[in-house]
């Protein structure tokens, strides 16, 4: 028995060093390469669409790439969410599109705002989950009659409606009667 414990150790001490020993002839036979970064999709351009308030965003594929996630924000809106302290995000949106082999990309973003600035970009993965870097923004404010209401629109709208309702308070102290008041004098007349 005295032998057993004696052996044990000693075993798992020589297992211990061959392990190493052969993983240090393994270590110098291969070299460790950093894995590259997924290039970004190239040649990112966004253009008016056939309709208003549409945008085509297309772009060149990337090598390595499986999908691409197009991202795009309202800029106009993104400004006003910030200088509120909020997170821009909220603006935002995106969209997967598979890697079909094509050489180029295009995809047709709609229901955006005519007149509000938005900006675009591209991101590539690969299959094994790797991402490329954010490339830079591109612009655009899509053409079309600017008669609908978007995001930035809402806020500038909510905006005022609390700016109207601190001051409404102060006009009821000065004397002004209610719109409900008035609404109720017009009924009883």
């Amino acid at each position: 028995m005295k032998a057993a414990r004696i052996l044990l150790p000693t075993i798992a001490v020589i297992a211990a060093a061959i392990l190493t020993v052969v993983g240090g002839w393994l270590a110098v036979g291969d070299t460790a390469h950093a894995q590259e970064p997924l290039p970004a999709p190239g040649n990112i351009m966004a253009s008016d669409g056939d309709d208003p308030g549409e945008v085509v965003v297309s772009w060149d594929a990337a090598p390595g790439a499986s999908s691409y996630t197009v991202f795009w924000s309202n800029f106009d809106a993104a400004r006003l969410i910030i200088a509120a302290g909020g997170p821009w995000p909220n603006s935002s949106q995106s969209v997967d599109v598979t890697d079909s082999g094509a050489n180029a990309y295009a995809l047709t973003v709609n229901g955006l705002t005519p007149g509000t600035e938005y900006g675009f970009t591209v991101r590539s993965k690969s299959s094994s989950g790797a991402e490329s870097d954010w490339p830079d923004w591109v612009t655009l404010s899509p053409a079309g009659d600017g008669g609908s209401i978007d995001a930035y629109d809402v806020i500038r709208m909510q905006s005022a409606g609390l700016a109207i309702t601190r001051h409404a308070s102060g006009l009821v102290a000065n004397g002004s009667i209610s719109t409900q008041q008035l609404a109720a004098a017009g009924d009883a007349g």
